[in-house]
């Protein structure tokens, strides 16, 4: 038996190993706990490297990769019909040609993506996870007359998410009187009331 039958190494995103500490408890080994949000860690890709040496000098070694992952995605840039939106604005459309544009920041992937629209009834969800940085959704058939509650949200695979809502009304009437009255004054007046306001 060697004195160190055993070693452990870090690296992350193909820089140089870390060599982890290990404590001895009779045939097995085991490390001190490692705080990865910690330099010279940090969020990144990482091989877990393990070699057992015997008395021959005989090797054997495993490895594992896996992602650290602590910041949340983000969403930004998100556009309705080419016009800048902020997070809860609600905005108005006179088509029902509604497309929604907009950016996701996420280095290591997203486990799942969803855009989902509302009427208040049932919901549309669209589950299409984005080929690269950027989403589009174009809704076929337009939309029709109603408020939707448009809501886009990011999953990563370290199960954080993001989320960003957009609130959007289709009005595709033009405003209408439905009542006109002259009075009976010597001043002329008319009186009436419009069918579909285009603004509550």
């Amino acid at each position: 038996k060697t004195s160190n039958p055993v070693t452990v190494t870090l690296t992350k995103d193909g820089g140089s190993p870390q060599t982890v500490s290990l404590a001895e408890n009779g045939a097995s080994w085991k490390s001190s706990p490692i705080n990865l949000s910690l330099p010279p860690y940090g969020d990144g890709i990482y091989i877990l490297k393990v070699t057992a040496k015997d008395a021959f000098d005989q090797e054997t070694v495993s490895e594992l990769e896996f992602t650290y992952d602590q910041a949340s995605p983000v969403i930004d840039n998100v556009k309705v019909n080419s016009a800048p939106v902020s997070n809860g604005q609600e905005v108005f459309s006179k088509t029902g040609a509604v497309t929604v544009t907009g950016n996701i920041v996420e280095t290591y992937g997203l486990k799942s993506f969803t855009i989902t629209s509302t009427d208040g009834t049932t919901p549309n969800v669209d589950s299409t996870l984005p080929s690269g940085s950027s989403f589009t959704k174009t809704w076929n058939p337009p939309l029709s007359d109603n408020r939707y509650n448009i809501e886009i949200k990011a999953k990563d695979k370290a199960d954080k998410d993001a989320s960003y809502t957009v609130k959007v009304v289709v009005d595709t009437k033009k405003p209408e009187f439905v009542t006109t009255s002259p009075t009976s004054d010597e001043n002329i007046k008319f009186a009436g009331a419009l069918a579909s306001p285009a603004k509550p």
